[in-house]
């Protein structure tokens, strides 16, 4: 699940549109939660709705199930519940950000592999011990998520769950979000040049 129904109220703009490279911020997060093989890429859209459809390739578009969430004015929570109604319940969920375009299927496979050796519990990522997208979640937590209300996300819930374990990640660019036109020049900045992830499981 990709959640792009933000205002990007701090940005000014639709901040998941924005290039970098030859893409938009949102293709190569798209593009990312198809190679890795998510079925079914539910994308959430909200604010500029038609714009974010519509920058997406026609053959891109065919691997993705959109869904639209009519009160995302009201906060995250409304989209990640609109979100979640799209996805199979019996199956683990990411939740990944439009704004992370430096995702990489590597760490997408890290948040699985976790999830499998702990027996399924849900994973959150951590970096200099503060909480990060992607997130997997799992079936045991999800039906506890439709109780989060207002521009709430899934933070509280998953500190305090005890299905819930810690990945940490050393490199910030696997989970740098961009809120501020600072934040994207610095994205682009080091677009290109990155390394991979270091990952350790806590």
């Amino acid at each position: 699940m990709i959640l792009a129904a933000g205002m990007a109220s701090r940005m000014g703009l639709p901040k998941s549109l924005l290039p970098l490279g030859e893409k938009t911020m949102l293709q190569h997060v798209v593009e990312i939660a198809v190679a890795h093989g998510c079925r079914p890429v539910v994308l959430v859209l909200g604010h500029a709705a038609e714009e974010l459809r519509s920058s997406l390739p026609p053959d891109l578009m065919l691997r993705v199930r959109t869904v639209y969430n009519p009160l995302f004015h009201l906060g995250l929570s409304t989209s990640l519940k609109v979100g979640l109604s799209s996805v199979p319940i019996r199956h683990p969920c990411y939740i990944m950000l439009a704004d992370q375009p430096l995702v990489t299927d590597e760490l997408l496979k890290a948040l699985l592999t976790t999830y499998c050796l702990t027996g399924g519990k849900t994973v959150r990522l951590q970096y200099r011990g503060q909480p990060a997208h992607p997130v997997l979640l799992s079936p045991k937590v999800r039906a506890q998520a439709f109780a989060i209300s207002g521009d709430r996300g899934l933070g509280e819930l998953l500190e305090k769950s005890p299905e819930v374990v810690t990945l940490s990640v050393a490199d910030r660019w696997a989970v740098f979000d961009v809120d501020t036109q600072r934040d994207y020049a610095l994205l682009r900045s080091v677009y290109g040049r990155r390394k991979h992830a270091k990952l350790r499981a806590d």
